[in-house]
């Protein structure tokens, strides 16, 4: 993405007056939405529940990265194909739409003249999204995502006012340092294992872990695939503290991934893709070969090394390969969206990235009956070639049902209360009762 455009950097926007110095900031209205943001978070949606199936069918945190685990060659093949085109792409994918989303609402607040008001309201709408995301994860599912975009999103107001390539340069800061140091580790991990007896000890701390990982499966398994909702809940409580060590980790690719949105949001990229086909022609070519070959790399290397050098090489592939893959899918479906034909057949697509909130929570309210001891109980019992058929089942029903459901309200209903507790007021939620509004 740190290839110049063809024409030339938008600025951000300037704090024009609007047509009445008090007009309220409101949601969006439906004309003005860009279908292809809506079509890429339809599609994120799909990969998103192709990754957090394993999770949510088995204990998969208790699992080392590369670590060998019995299963048939098709579940194999499963779980590589997953692991190859799938895993970190998704949330990659998700939170670059939120940075563009970001400067979005920030150009269209300051046409309104609202500069300060948009400031108050975005920090409203994060508090909200944060209370949503807590909720969802110590109420529902461990693995929500919600809160660390909502807290991360916080830095975004720290770039309101930068040049238009600051947001890029601190990305590429980001990645770049993030991918030295997990080079730097690898280096030093495998040399030290030149030393007479190294190879030896991190083989027993490997050995040691995954006695500990698996002792932890145990008491998991038996707890989400047969407890009552009351177990579960202590059980998840208790594991949410180390989840969320995890964001030490992960927030500064959550936010370089913001970055890159809103440098693409000020350039105009997801926008007026027509003004940069060589551009994003150019992405989509080189995201396919960097992105493969980086992730291929990455699964051969890992399960060859210990765990040490394994996370040290993921920490490369989620700033490498993972978002090279990424923008390959984005590019790819903003090409294809150029055709009025294609337009018609990511109509479903456009609809289920409108109700993102709401199917992103449906899928962990679905999956958890499915699989917990509250609901169906089949949490240990599906592989991931079964779980990749539930989830194109359930993905191919939430298309339906977002399609449905859109002909009748104008969002979706957890979309309705993020906007109406953010404007502290209800939004009007049937077609027939007004202009239709939909906030972006």
């Amino acid at each position: 993405m740190s290839e110049t455009v063809a024409t030339e950097p938008a600025a951000p926007p300037p704090p024009v007056p609007g047509p009445a110095p008090d007009a309220p900031l409101l949601p969006v209205a439906e004309g003005e939405r860009y279908a292809l943001l809506d079509i890429l978070r339809g599609f994120a949606l799909f990969g998103i529940l192709l990754v957090n199936m394993a999770t949510f069918k088995s204990p998969g945190m208790y699992v080392l990265p590369g670590a060998p685990a019995p299963m048939s060659l098709v579940d194999r093949v499963a779980t590589g194909v997953i692991d190859l085109l799938a895993e970190t792409k998704f949330y990659t994918l998700f939170s670059f739409l939120f940075g563009v989303g970001f400067s979005i609402q920030l150009g269209r607040a300051r046409q309104r003249g609202g500069d300060v008001r948009f400031e108050r309201l975005f920090a409203r709408r994060l508090f909200v999204l944060l209370g949503i995301g807590l909720a969802h994860g110590f109420l529902i599912w461990h693995g929500d995502i919600l809160a660390w975009y909502a807290l991360t999103g916080f830095l975004l107001l720290f770039f309101r006012n930068c040049r238009p390539d600051t947001p890029l340069v601190w990305a590429l800061v980001v990645y770049g340092m993030t991918a030295i140091s997990g080079l730097l580790g690898v280096a030093v991990v495998e040399g030290v294992q030149l030393l007479p007896g190294v190879r030896q000890i991190l083989g027993n701390v490997d050995k040691q872990i995954n006695g500990l990982l698996t002792e932890l499966r145990a008491p998991a398994v038996a707890t989400y695939g047969s407890g009552s909702y009351r177990d579960i809940f202590v059980f998840r409580a208790r594991e949410m503290g180390v989840i969320h060590l995890n964001f030490l980790f992960i927030f500064p690719i959550i936010l370089a991934n913001f970055l890159l949105g809103l440098w693409a949001g000020w350039r105009g990229l997801p926008q007026n893709v027509g003004e940069h086909l060589p551009f994003v022609r150019k992405v989509m070519i080189r995201g396919l070969v960097v992105g493969l070959t980086s992730n291929a790399l990455y699964l051969l290397a890992a399960e060859h090394m210990n765990f040490l050098s394994a996370i040290c090489v993921l920490s490369v592939n989620i700033v490498v390969g993972a978002p090279a893959l990424c923008f390959f899918y984005a590019a790819s479906i903003a090409l294809l969206a150029q055709d009025p034909l294609w337009q018609k057949r990511f109509a479903p697509l456009a609809a289920a990235g409108r109700m993102a909130l709401t199917n992103y929570l449906a899928q962990s309210l679905v999956c958890t009956t499915l699989f917990y001891g509250y609901g169906f109980g089949l949490y240990g019992r599906v592989g991931p070639a079964l779980g990749i058929g539930l989830t194109v089942a359930l993905y191919a029903a939430q298309l339906a049902f977002s399609v449905w459901w859109l002909r009748r309200f104008r969002f979706g209903p957890m979309e309705w209360l993020w906007r109406s507790l953010t404007y502290g007021k209800r939004q009007p939620m049937r077609l027939r009762e007004g202009t239709i509004v939909a906030a972006g």
